[in-house]
Order: structure tokens, then sequence, then C-alpha cells
């Protein structure tokens, strides 16, 4: 038994509209590392000194 137009037109919506929610859902991810990767360099020149201070005392 096979499906009609409807139901496999109705399938094939699912399954595109999944796919654009799995994107977006990585796409905010990535602007949230990001900006979390900007706010941690804020940081470290609002204390006085530059992200690579920081680098560079780690890896000494």
């Amino acid at each position: 038994m096979g499906l009609d137009s409807a139901a496999t037109g109705a399938w094939l919506a699912d399954g595109v509209d999944a796919q654009r929610l799995y994107e977006q859902a990585l796409l905010g991810y990535a602007r949230a590392k990001g900006q979390r990767y900007l706010d941690t360099i804020l940081l470290f020149e609002a204390m006085g000194g530059t992200w690579r201070d920081w680098v560079a005392s780690v890896h000494r």
C-alpha cells in the first residue's frame, strides 16, 4: 500500500522543517561559542592585559 501524494508531501515537509531547525540550532551554537570567546578576550583586556598575555602565561 503506497502513500498518497498529500501524505508524501506532508512527510517531505516535515523532513525539510526538521533539517531547517537543526541547521538553525547549529548556527545558534556557533554564534554562542564565538560570543563566548569574544567575551573572554574582552574580560582579559578589561583586567589590564591582552589575551596574548594570558596565552603566553599558560604556555610557560
